[in-house]
């Protein structure tokens, strides 16, 4: 163990460091020739000579090995030049080609600053970046700390926000990063735009409060001056030209709002012709009642309206009292739209829509009235005469209240007294009732059919062509042949319970009723028939 030692030792002394070799390279590219005391290296041994080498002993080492130990590290000139004069080593070859320091011409380099905006590059700068040297970095980057060995027992856990990016967040540049940033406007009204709101919220309260005061003191006069002056109606007047009137006299200040009061407290239908003195100091309540009570120069006239009659002879009554004509009343009975619920379903078109609805009554008309208002003054009787009663017993029956106001209409003409208005009735409806008596055979429609009176009616009446001749036609007429009273109207409504089919005139005056038509016959041909 010994032996070896020293042998390697010898060895040792023998083979050159690194240093000297390294040394005496340096002189042979200096000079181009071997220092003194040096011998150049032995050529390599031929494979015939390698072959016929006896193989070394297994303690001992090879020649090879020997040989490989002992050569030296081959150093090229450049990179022993770069040794000596202290240059850092050369970068790969990769490196160095990325590191080439090259011109950029003017057209690149104008795309360049267009495609980096943020950054435009100017010639120092894009020498810098694409040159032979690395950009400077505005800071100096961080001195890395030197890595520890990760332990595999505490993994240690990375950090989401500073390694990695969260969802919905680019670790690159945003479209804004690209874009000039823009000024928030923040609008704030502040204490001077609290101020201007107030001041508008107060003046429309002026406004209105105003505007209040105005038409209060013109409805309710407040605080008016008097002025008193003289307004007459025509028969023909709308709420419209009252107003005008009204104004123009100095009575009221705003038509518009006296037709607006007239409309809901239906001052129209309560003002009557004729000419007034009105007071400006009078409140729009006021005005409208003297303006029906304080007619002075229209003369009024009174007619009486019998039950019984027809529209045309009540229509000729009126004519002959001055009020109107009977062409103007058929003619506004006729296309007139008359606003009243039990005028529903009576087309406009004919005069007779309204025959039985003129109630016989006293009334009170202006001389030179128009048609309009005086019929009206019929319906409205009408209207507050015939009860809700009425109509919700008729609709018991079965029947529509026109209907019941047709067989009231027979009664009326039929019936000798108030006591025999309920029979007339039984008979009317247990005619209509029965199979057996398709026909009512009335006379009095036949003598509305003809459109006048007869004593008694011959064979040829009979005969007439007409839907109100209940000889020819069965059932009820088309409407009413007169204007029913109150009494016959109940009788309509609450007829008597009987087997009665027949009626004949005795010769005092009323009437007889039988069941059969033997019994009928018999009084015909007997001396107490009255005709």
């Amino acid at each position: 163990m010994s032996d070896e030692k020293n042998e390697r030792s010898e060895r040792g002394e023998k083979r050159p460091s690194k240093g000297k070799a390294l040394f005496e390279q340096l002189l042979l590219s200096l000079d181009g020739e071997p220092p003194e005391g040096t011998e150049p290296a032995p050529p390599e041994a031929e494979p015939a000579q390698a072959e016929a080498s006896p193989a070394p002993d297994a303690g001992e080492e090879s020649p090879a090995e020997e040989a490989e130990e002992e050569s030296p590290e081959i150093i090229s000139d450049e990179e022993l030049r770069r040794i000596l004069e202290g240059e850092p080593p050369a970068p790969p070859e990769e490196e160095a080609k990325l590191w080439l320091a090259h011109p950029i011409p003017a057209e690149e380099e104008e795309a360049l600053a267009q495609i980096f905006k943020d950054e435009p590059a100017s010639p120092d700068e894009g020498t810098k970046v694409f040159g032979g040297e690395p950009p400077k970095s505005e800071e100096p980057p961080a001195e890395e700390a030197p890595s520890e060995p990760e332990s595999p027992e505490q993994p240690e856990e990375e950090s989401p926000s500073e390694e990695e990016p969260e969802d919905g967040e680019d670790d690159g540049y945003e479209a804004r990063d690209y874009r000039p940033f823009r000024r928030r406007r923040n609008y704030r009204t502040g204490c001077m735009g609290g101020i201007m709101y107030f001041a508008m919220i107060a003046c429309i309260s002026i406004i209105l409060a105003a505007v209040l005061w105005l038409a209060a003191n013109d409805v309710l006069s407040l605080n008016k001056k008097e002025v008193v002056a003289e307004i007459t109606i025509s028969e023909d007047f709308t709420i419209d030209q009252v107003a005008r009137q009204l104004k123009d006299a100095g009575i009221i200040n705003y038509p518009a709002l006296f037709k607006f009061y007239s409309g809901f407290s239906h001052a129209e239908e309560q003002i009557e012709p004729g000419t007034y003195t009105i007071s400006s100091k009078l409140d729009y309540r006021a005005i409208v009642t003297d303006l029906q009570e304080g007619a002075v120069t229209l003369s009024t006239v009174e007619v009486t309206i019998t039950e019984g009659k027809t529209l045309l002879q009540t229509f000729e009554l009126l004519e002959e009292n001055g009020v109107c004509s009977v062409e103007d009343l058929m003619s506004c009975a006729a296309e007139f739209d008359f606003d009243y619920e039990f005028l529903e379903g009576l087309e406009p078109g004919d005069a007779n829509r309204l025959e039985g609805y003129l109630f016989p009554d006293t009334y009170e008309f202006y001389e030179n009235s128009s048609p309009e208002r005086a019929i009206k003054k019929f319906l409205d009787n009408f209207k507050s005469k015939v009860t809700e009663e009425m109509f919700l017993t008729a609709a018991q029956m079965g029947r529509d209240f026109n209907e019941v106001l047709t067989v009231a209409s027979l009664i009326e003409k039929e019936a000798a007294s108030d006591a025999e208005r309920s029979t007339i009735s039984s008979v009317i409806y247990n005619r209509l009732a029965s199979p057996d008596f398709p026909y009512l055979n009335i006379d009095a429609t036949v003598l509305y059919a003809l459109g006048e009176h007869k004593e008694k009616l011959t064979y040829e009446d009979l005969q007439i062509d007409s839907p109100y001749n209940t000889y020819l036609y069965q059932g009820l007429p088309p409407g009413p042949i007169c204007s029913p009273g109150l009494t016959s109207i109940r009788a309509a409504l609450g007829p008597e319970e009987t087997n009665y089919y027949y009626y004949a005139l005795q010769t005092d005056g009323l009437h007889a009723f039988f069941s059969s038509k033997y019994e009928f016959d018999q009084f015909i041909n007997s001396s107490a028939f009255g005709g």
